[in-house]
């Protein structure tokens, strides 16, 4: 099943699932299931939202009417893992590593899947990075690989914006990659039941429809099963937390000569089985619409 939230004509925000026999309608649930947020029911684990979502009554609405929002606007951890794809770490100039290197982002990244990027004044090398991300369905801790399964509630595609010149200034990833606005989340979260460990998906990035990232998750040195071992081995994980997966390899810096964004591109980050995230990049100081 595909999750979804979005904005309402009301301006409130609400959440539902894409049609199964018509994928152009979003089923919102009316009665109890509605009262509590698609991250809340997320504790209850994914089957039961599952059954809960089967049985409940719904208003239709048609999806491109709608304002989607991050299925996950406000995670406990946003975890990313660096150098996840052999041929991504080769045009960094960088070895692979021996373990995962993770990195925190701050949870106020967290962008709408149609959501605008803002520049920031601080840096003029910003870089687009398509990922997978986990997103984890029940409290986790020390998981092996073959349990990692159990506590994944599915799938949603981020874009990994990053400041390229403050990644090298500060040694450490985090602010580089934490600007507001700077990880769109979306379209929807796919159920883990559809996509598994989700081991062959392709992943795809355009910059103003042109081809830059073109990929399969099979290619990660670390899939998604060792890193919920590795990561759960050494903390806790609650539902709603986000795992990036790494990046594969055609991003900006890797170009020779590096390119940048700039103010009025448009990049198109989009995974099978979850779907497209467009986002547009506009000037510092532009207002953007709050996540709800």
């Amino acid at each position: 099943m595909k999750f979804v939230r979005f904005e309402t004509r009301r301006g409130r925000s609400a959440w539902g699932w894409l049609d199964s026999a018509d994928p152009t309608l979003v089923r919102e649930p009316v009665g109890p299931i509605a009262t509590q947020s698609l991250q809340v029911h997320l504790t209850d684990g994914m089957e039961a939202l599952l059954a809960q979502a089967a049985a409940a009554d719904t208003l239709g609405h048609e999806l491109a009417a709608l304002r989607l929002l991050a299925p996950v606007p406000t995670p406990s951890k946003f975890i990313a893992v660096g150098r996840n794809y052999r041929a991504h770490a080769a045009e960094s100039g960088s070895q692979v590593p021996e373990e995962p290197m993770l990195f925190g982002i701050m949870p106020s990244a967290v962008n709408d899947p149609y959501g605008d990027v803002v520049l920031p004044t601080q840096s003029d090398q910003i870089d687009w990075e398509g990922e997978l991300a986990i997103v984890i369905g029940k409290r986790a801790r020390g998981v092996k690989q073959a349990q990692a399964l159990d506590c994944i509630a599915g799938y949603t595609v981020i874009n990994d914006f990053s400041a390229r010149d403050l990644q090298r200034r500060d040694g450490q990833w985090s602010r580089a990659k934490s600007f507001d606005t700077f990880k769109p989340m979306g379209p929807c979260l796919t159920s883990v039941d559809e996509l598994g460990l989700a081991e062959d998906l392709h992943l795809s990035v355009k910059v103003n429809g042109k081809q830059k990232q073109d990929a399969r998750t099979s290619l990660m040195v670390f899939p998604v099963a060792v890193l919920i071992e590795y990561i759960s081995a050494f903390c806790t994980l609650q539902p709603g937390d986000i795992i990036a997966t790494g990046t594969p390899a055609g991003v900006g810096q890797g170009e020779n000569p590096k390119s940048f964004l700039k103010a009025g591109d448009v990049v198109v980050t989009e995974i099978e089985g979850i779907g497209r995230m467009v986002n547009r990049i506009v000037p510092s100081g532009t207002s953007v619409a709050a996540n709800p």
